[in-house]
């Protein structure tokens, strides 16, 4: 293949970077680069260029159109990643928003529940105080701090049930907001993780197809080009059979007399040859011979009428004419 000498012969080359470049200039780049990184089959072609195809052309552009295919699913799931982190940062913003006012509900009850020890133990110790009051028992006395130990012990004990109760509901509400937090962060995580694997699916899907289809484009492709090699081939070999046959063959000649002369006459070249005279013609030759010229296709010809070969002034015989000049 001769070398280029222009910016076409680069670009039938498919080397669609030199477009827009002067010839001197892009000749001199391609003898010291060898065109490297100027590989561009779809400028080439864009500029009305039909370069030949090689198999990793035919992948790039097969993978071009997959690529533009699935953009719109791939955008489509890129657009998801940023809602899906803001509904679960809503989410978990929401939760840990209630913690606080959880804890101060606990807190209210807590000291409501105090409060209510409180109260009910500074009514039992009045009461029995007034009690044992009237009876003249001093309060100072064990047997009024035994009785009103009595009085209050109940009390103590239900609020102090009471507020570890609280506690432990308090803890456990808090822990489920905390869980529900760390769950959404792992929901998001996953959601996330989806997303992303749909688009590597697109991407790598369309790269795997791409590869398929261009092998099976370029093995068309290089099947067509031998079939239409071996079609050339297969036509001139049936000529030169052909042409070897009938040179082997030779011509058919026929032999014909009239006029009291012999003549050979050739079918293939229509050529009538004079051979020999037989002085014995008793007719006019010229008008013997236009009616030889006339009726070539009867000469020889079993099928023709014997009257009109008589007309014509005579007969014919198939085969060499040298056997009728040399008496054979």
């Amino acid at each position: 293949m001769a070398d280029p000498t222009s910016v076409a012969d680069l670009m039938q080359m498919g080397l669609g970077g030199y477009q827009g470049w002067g010839n001197e200039a892009a000749i001199a780049d391609w003898k010291a680069t060898g065109g490297s990184g100027k590989r561009d089959v779809s400028a080439s072609q864009a500029a009305g260029y039909n370069p030949t195809l090689s198999q990793q052309d035919i992948y790039e552009q097969q993978l071009k159109q997959r690529q533009a295919a699935n953009a719109p699913a791939i955008a489509s799931y890129q657009a998801a990643l940023p809602e899906i982190a803001a509904t679960y940062t809503g989410a978990e913003q929401r939760l840990a928003g209630e913690e606080q006012p959880l804890l101060d509900r606990y807190a209210n009850l807590v000291k409501e529940l105090k409060g209510r020890e409180a109260s009910e133990t500074a009514t039992a110790g009045k009461t029995a105080a007034t009690e044992y009051g009237k009876r003249g028992i001093p309060l100072s006395s064990d047997i009024y701090q035994k009785y009103l130990n009595q009085q209050t012990g109940g009390i103590s004990e239900y609020y102090g049930g009471q507020l570890k109760e609280t506690q432990f509901a308090q803890e456990a509400d808090v822990r489920d907001i905390r869980n529900q937090i760390a769950t959404l962060a792992d929901q998001r995580v996953a959601a996330e993780r989806t997303v992303y694997d749909k688009i590597a699916e697109l991407q790598a899907g369309g790269a795997n197809q791409a590869i398929t289809d261009s092998w099976t484009q370029y093995a068309y492709q290089q099947d067509q080009k031998f079939q239409s090699r071996l079609d050339d081939l297969t036509k001139q070999l049936t000529e030169a059979q052909t042409a070897n046959q009938q040179a082997a063959a030779g011509p058919s000649y026929q032999t014909v007399s009239s006029g009291g002369n012999l003549y050979s006459f050739n079918p293939q070249t229509g050529q009538l040859q004079f051979l020999q005279s037989t002085g014995t013609g008793t007719g006019d030759e010229t008008t013997a011979l236009n009616k030889i010229f006339q009726t070539v296709g009867a000469v020889g010809n079993s099928s023709a009428p014997s009257s009109f070969q008589e007309e014509a002034g005579f007969s014919g015989y198939s085969g060499n004419p040298e056997d009728v000049i040399f008496g054979k």
